[in-house]
């Protein structure tokens, strides 16, 4: 008995979503055809025709990752060992600077430009 046809734009049923499929980045082959799917949880994030190209994917989205992380417990130190940069902050309010005052380009001849226009012609 032959399986009955789908069409190419048809999506077959998704199982129940596995503990891989809920959890973080993970790689896998697109439906039946040649590419990799990269996804974050049930989320597809990038279709790659190589699984090097998925993986080299996954890499750089785990180390920006990583490196997020980083800056953000970088930034909670910082703010918890000076307490009084905000209260600092909010003391002085901002200023901007005085304006000088503008020079007259035609008062500096230097600065002048020549025209090199003709006289019109009487």
């Amino acid at each position: 008995m032959a399986k009955p046809r789908r069409s190419a734009l048809e999506v077959p049923k998704a199982s129940a979503p596995s503990a891989e499929a809920t959890a973080g980045l993970h790689i896998v082959r697109y439906h039946t055809g040649r590419s990799f799917a990269l996804y974050d949880g049930q989320t597809l994030l990038a279709l790659t025709v190589y699984r090097k190209g998925a993986e080299a994917l996954k890499a750089r989205l785990e180390e920006d990752a990583r490196t997020i992380a980083d800056l953000q417990s970088q930034l909670t130190e910082r703010t918890a060992l000076t307490p009084r940069f905000r209260e600092q902050a909010t003391e002085t309010p901002y200023r901007p600077p005085e304006q000088l005052p503008l020079l007259a380009a035609e008062a500096m001849p230097a600065y002048r430009q020549p025209t090199h226009r003709r006289p019109a012609p009487r």
